[in-house]
């Protein structure tokens, strides 16, 4: 039993170190400023939507290419893909019920002069929603920092809908982005590339 915990406590410490890179902050408030940008072009905005699809395969290189060489390649135990299965069906579930209520509100089966009539509700209600999927992507992933960050994203949002103006979702975007910058600079500082043993270094290692 003590090994046992021992082992997750060194698994919890890796995965910690490898939220270390702040590249998720980065990526999000990114992602507010496009949101921002999209909320100002227009009928130009589809143009925007292309470089938001993107960012989550951006996400993705980034680690490979910033985290991965500095920290290694490590596959987790079961417990922690538990986790991420649980964490999956709660975003699902987040986006359907998002996409049901849109498809609703679409069709006409919640009238116009109902949605003006309860703005405040249903702006509170998007960013309480927004909110809740951060916070359990927070405890599922063991990633405290995304409490705050889902705070401040959920405000943004409810802001934007109750003033109608993205302004809010410019100012959350620069302090997300911001702070996960101030991070990732500390991460690339903290653990340096390994340098590779040339030829003639193996060869004088050898016994």
């Amino acid at each position: 039993m003590p090994d046992q915990l021992s082992l997750r406590e060194v698994e919890r410490k890796a995965w910690q170190s490898y939220l270390q890179d702040g590249l998720a902050e980065v990526f999000l408030g990114a992602l507010l400023l496009l949101a921002f940008l999209a909320g100002i072009s227009g009928e130009r905005r589809f143009f925007v939507y292309i470089p938001m699809l993107l960012m989550g395969p951006a996400l993705l290189l980034a680690k490979r290419l910033i985290t991965v060489p500095r920290l290694g390649h490590v596959k987790f135990g079961q417990e922690r893909r538990a986790r991420k299965r649980k964490l999956l069906v709660v975003v699902a579930a987040a986006v359907i019920v998002t996409l049901v209520l849109l498809a609703v509100t679409m069709r006409g089966a919640l009238p116009a002069e109902w949605i003006r009539e309860h703005h405040s509700l249903v702006s509170f209600g998007l960013g309480g929603m927004i909110a809740l999927v951060f916070a359990a992507t927070a405890y599922w992933k063991d990633y405290p920092r995304l409490y705050l960050v889902g705070l401040i994203i959920g405000a943004a949002f409810t802001l934007t809908e109750l003033f109608d103006t993205p302004v809010p979702l410019l100012v959350a975007g620069g302090i997300v982005f911001l702070v996960g910058l101030v991070i990732l600079i500390r991460f690339v500082r903290k653990f340096p590339i390994p340098a590779v043993a040339g030829p003639t270094e193996r060869a004088k290692g050898r016994p």
